[in-house]
């Protein structure tokens, strides 16, 4: 089996569904923490868009790949380990992607609101934000 290093922020929500993917999955692996404000050079090699999630793999070989983007992560996991976390059935299985994309849109909103200059841009992401929740409340 291969190990894994989890390239992570603290602050970052979409590494946290990588988090749940290796804990749900029970995978061994490594985190470690960058400071996004002040990426490192190792990072930044290694990191084609200077974000996290990025999944150190290596190999049993000693070769180590890197996988970006915590959907991808999360798909890999997913395959290379016993009993998938989505359904079987195909119409099913498309169902959750499609709530997994709904989250990604969730998730921006979130960090917008963080992000907003003002007042005004502020209670427009807010707004956005609580129709996708209240969306999600629906289902």
């Amino acid at each position: 089996m291969p190990k894994f290093r989890l390239i992570s922020s603290k602050t970052c929500p979409y590494v946290q569904r990588s988090v749940m993917a290796l804990r749900e999955k029970g995978i061994a692996h490594d985190i470690d923490y960058v400071d996004l404000s002040d990426r490192p050079d190792w990072f930044v090699a290694i990191s084609p868009l200077g974000k996290v999630p990025v999944l150190e793999v290596t190999r049993d070989d000693g070769t180590k790949v890197v996988l970006f983007e915590s959907v991808v992560i999360n798909e890999y996991l997913d395959e290379v380990t016993e009993g998938s976390m989505l359904p079987a059935e195909p119409l099913e299985r498309a169902r959750c992607r499609a709530w997994i994309e709904f989250g990604n849109a969730v998730l921006n909103d979130t960090f917008n609101v963080t992000a907003a200059k003002d007042e005004a841009a502020l209670s427009e992401v807010l707004k956005k934000l609580g129709m996708k929740l209240d969306r999600l409340e629906r289902e």
